[in-house]
């Protein structure tokens, strides 16, 4: 039977099967009796081609995109439309870099790029900031930058770059020059420059306070204060050369603070030392990183050491507390031999002390920074752990000073809290929870003596009898409006005939 050929389709033979007349379409075999269409090219072979150009023109629009050069803008000519475009920009920075901090970890950063048509903040945020940061990459005042990243404009036309990559910022370091410190001035002031100077003083925070750092620094023309943050000075590298005397260099910004010009540190890296200080300001400084603070012994005490760390112990010869609503310190005087000092410490030391309230008579070690205070050598220490006791056994030698003795009579209220040595004729005792007191009289008045049962000991107190004349050295405390001499121990007690 001859092949049909459907009504419309007599000259269309290459969709009709060769075979057996029946419509095939575009099959390059006839569904109906298998035979295989000739002359015809391969649908599959297209197809293939297809696959094959879709693929390369996608890799070239990557190649295209990944080689691309980022458009570099000047900064006036952002505009709405260009909301998340991709660009570059760069100029100068203006200010030093802005750091946020969470956790002791930097969250962001931001700095101003100025290129002369305008000025524009640059932002990074959590990883790419960190990065910057452990790199040392963080732009100063006066860098020449390049920034490339994504732009956000809002509604009122504020401008922000947002940068996506830390290998999207390129700096050159520019060194500012160094200013005088007579120089600065009201002028001046929002402006980031360098200074130099000698240190003549440090004063750290007090602890838990939220009061920064002080440098007081001078040069061949006059003097200023550099402040800082914990954080920052947390950043400074060589802590260790931070004392009194050593020469740094220091990008800061000017700033006033009630009425009176004072010079602020950025970041600590911004803190530099141009040269080494003498061998003595190395030994033992306010940034001592680890280790213990260098012993010394009190006698080899100097104002020159003002600012290092030191531990030294010394029996407990005194001990003064501040009044009530006083931000004044406690004022403990420890004794080594012949020499004293004055060791100082706030109330958020003294209410951490447990174990470690001192005592008069015991034996004490402290470890803290050195400090003139109104021509007095002091120790300040901030922290509770720095104060222990070891040995709360009092001397045996006696505690009681003859040559301190004074008049029971002379003796106010404002000695609360200091020590008295007082010489009397003893009343009759009275029994007390926990222990005895005493009436003790002069020609110039009374007091009572107080002799605790814990601490009072010995063959001193044994031998107290009423109208005895004795020499006592003890804290004068006030309890209920009374004025009381409490005694630490048996040997602050001396028997006279």
């Amino acid at each position: 039977m001859p092949p049909t050929i459907m009504p419309g389709h007599e000259t269309q033979a290459d969709i009709h099967c060769s075979h057996c007349g029946r419509f095939v379409g575009a099959l390059t075999r006839c569904p109906h009796c298998g035979a295989r269409m000739s002359k015809r090219m391969s649908l599959r072979a297209i197809r293939v081609f297809a696959m094959a150009l879709a693929t390369i023109g996608l890799g070239l629009l990557y190649l295209m995109s990944t080689h691309r050069q980022i458009p570099s803008i000047k900064i006036d000519e952002i505009k709405p439309t260009m909301n998340f475009a991709y660009v570059r920009v760069a100029g100068t920075i203006q200010g030093e870099t802005r750091l946020f901090k969470q956790g002791g970890k930097v969250r962001s950063l931001t700095f101003y790029v100025d290129d002369g048509s305008g000025e524009i903040p640059v932002t990074a945020y959590r990883a790419q900031a960190e990065e910057l940061a452990a790199e040392g990459r963080i732009p100063r005042a006066g860098d020449r930058v390049e920034a490339a990243g994504s732009l956000s404009v809002s509604a009122d036309d504020n401008i922000l770059m947002r940068l996506q990559a830390p290998d999207q910022l390129t700096i050159i370091r520019t060194d500012l020059p160094i200013t005088r410190l007579a120089e600065i001035d009201e002028s001046l002031l929002g402006e980031s420059l360098a200074v130099e100077g000698r240190i003549l003083k440090i004063q750290p925070p007090l602890p838990d306070s939220k009061l920064p750092w002080t440098l007081d620094l001078e040069d061949e023309s006059g003097s200023r204060t550099l402040t800082f943050w914990d954080d920052a000075y947390a950043e400074i590298a060589d802590k260790v050369l931070l004392a009194p005397g050593a020469i740094v260099r220091a990008r800061v910004s000017v700033s006033s603070y009630r009425g009176k010009l004072q010079l602020k540190l950025g970041p600590g890296a911004a803190l530099e030392f141009p040269q080494a200080p003498a061998a003595q300001f190395l030994a033992a400084g306010l940034g001592v990183p680890a280790g213990r603070p260098r012993k010394v012994e009190v006698k080899d005490l100097r104002p020159e050491m003002a600012g290092q760390q030191v531990r030294l112990s010394g029996r407990v010869l005194s001990i003064k507390a501040p009044a009530a609503d006083s931000k004044e310190p406690y004022e403990v005087v420890l004794q080594e031999g012949d020499a004293s000092v004055q060791v100082v410490y706030w109330d958020k030391v003294a209410a951490r002390l447990t174990q470690s309230k001192p005592m008069i008579g015991v034996l004490m070690q402290v470890e803290g920074m050195v400090s003139v205070f109104k021509d007095v050598l002091q120790i300040k220490v901030n922290r509770a752990d720095k104060i222990v006791l070891l040995d709360v056994m009092p001397v045996s030698e006696p505690v009681v000073r003859q040559s301190q003795v004074m008049e029971i009579g002379s003796i106010g209220r404002d000695r609360i809290g200091s020590v008295c040595t007082v010489r009397g004729k003893l009343g009759e005792p009275q029994s007390i929870r926990s222990g005895v007191q005493y009436s003790l009289t002069d020609d110039t008045g009374s007091i009572v003596v107080l002799l605790w049962d814990k601490k009072v000991q010995g063959s001193n107190r044994n031998a107290l009898k009423a109208g005895m004349t004795i020499v006592a050295t003890g804290e004068l405390v006030d309890y209920k409006g009374v004025l009381e001499l409490t005694l630490p121990s048996d040997q602050a007690l001396q028997l006279e005939e």
